[in-house]
């Protein structure tokens, strides 16, 4: 079942309409979200935004964790 959504996955961030996101809040409740977002399709994560120090530049499922000064960086590519 998993590498079904996977493909469905792949196949919709190859759509032109995709959406551009970042989560903010990389604790389980933004983990839940990334995963429901990618079952949905229609989004590509860019990376999740948390106050936590300790969690900069580590990655949950393959996707970074950024600090909050890092927004800017994003401004021309989310949506």
């Amino acid at each position: 079942m998993h590498n079904l959504n996977y493909i469905n996955y792949k196949e919709r961030i190859n759509n032109k309409n995709i959406r551009n996101v970042l989560i903010y809040g990389a604790g389980s409740a933004g983990a839940q979200l990334a995963d429901s977002i990618k079952i949905s399709g229609g989004y590509k994560i860019l990376g999740f935004i948390d106050d936590s120090q300790k969690l900069w530049n580590r990655t949950i499922n393959d996707i970074k964790i950024f600090a909050p000064k890092d927004i800017p960086k994003f401004a021309n590519t989310i949506d």
